[in-house]
């Protein structure tokens, strides 16, 4: 009898572990939202964040609708961002769809958007450690501007969800919500 043998399972099982794929880490998630932004793929953008943050977004734009004065602007909105959508459909919509369908409203209502992201280049440069669960991944954005580029620092941060990295939604976010509720009052 060999006497690896008996070790064959062992050994079978220590290569298996040795050659698992690594987590995912900060670095990993960022690159794949910018490429998903580039793409306009909000599925997998939105594969890279924390389902609470994407639910605040949702009910921060949803809260900020229902406050809104009926008016025209509330109806454009509606029309333009959403696709006719009422706030109550909105309130039924997935988390990650709402932002998937706010995005496109928001990519189709400004072409240079539009162009900016599908050329926005980002090199990810590392992660800072905010203790245990959370880190800031620090990328470099190139974007066109114009005739030219515009170089950008910027941070995203990422929570721990169990053994992977969610991304959290940057404060662009709120100001772009902010700036919702500045068109929906009445002039």
């Amino acid at each position: 009898m060999n006497p690896l043998r008996p070790l064959a399972p062992l050994l079978l099982l220590l290569l298996t572990v040795s050659h698992s794929p690594a987590a995912d880490t900060p670095e990993d998630i960022v690159g794949r939202q910018i490429a998903a932004m580039r793409d306009g793929d909000w599925e997998k953008f939105t594969s890279c964040m924390s389902e609470a943050t994407l639910k605040e977004f949702q009910n921060s734009v949803i809260e900020t609708l229902k406050a809104a004065p009926e008016s025209g602007n509330r109806q454009q909105i509606l029309h333009v961002f959403f696709g006719d959508k009422s706030v109550g459909d909105l309130t039924a919509v997935k988390p990650a769809d709402f932002f998937g369908i706010f995005m496109n409203g928001l990519r189709e209502t400004n072409p240079i958007l539009k162009d900016t992201m599908a050329k926005a280049e980002g090199k990810v440069i590392g992660h800072v450690d905010e203790g245990p669960n959370t880190t800031h991944v620090l990328v470099r954005m190139v974007m066109p501007l114009g005739n030219g580029r515009m170089t950008k620092m910027d941070v995203t941060t990422l929570q721990r969800d169990g053994d992977t990295w969610k991304a959290q939604l940057k404060s662009d976010m709120q100001a772009v919500v902010n700036n919702f509720n500045r068109m929906l009052q009445p002039r």
